[in-house]
């Protein structure tokens, strides 16, 4: 089960670092090219975040509900 959840959140982490590099190719094209920016940069961050946060998994020991709650939490505010 931890294995699973370490590589979806890693999974979803490597799709939003790659949502925001092709933001950030298509940023002056936004109506408002600091709109594209802020797009740019938070799904930079965020997608390093989860792969950080993917990578340490295995080292994270908690009751399964809360395993549960910092997963969705972690995809949720990323």
């Amino acid at each position: 089960m931890t294995t699973d959840r370490e590589r979806s959140i890693m999974w979803h982490g490597m799709f939003l670092f790659l949502l925001g590099l092709l933001t950030g190719l298509a940023q002056m094209h936004f109506t408002n090219p600091r709109m594209g920016l802020a797009a740019h940069v938070e799904g930079v961050m965020n997608g390093t975040f989860l792969i950080a946060i993917g990578a340490i998994w295995h080292r994270i020991r908690l009751p399964t509900g809360l395993s549960a709650g910092l997963y969705w939490s972690a995809l949720y505010g990323a």
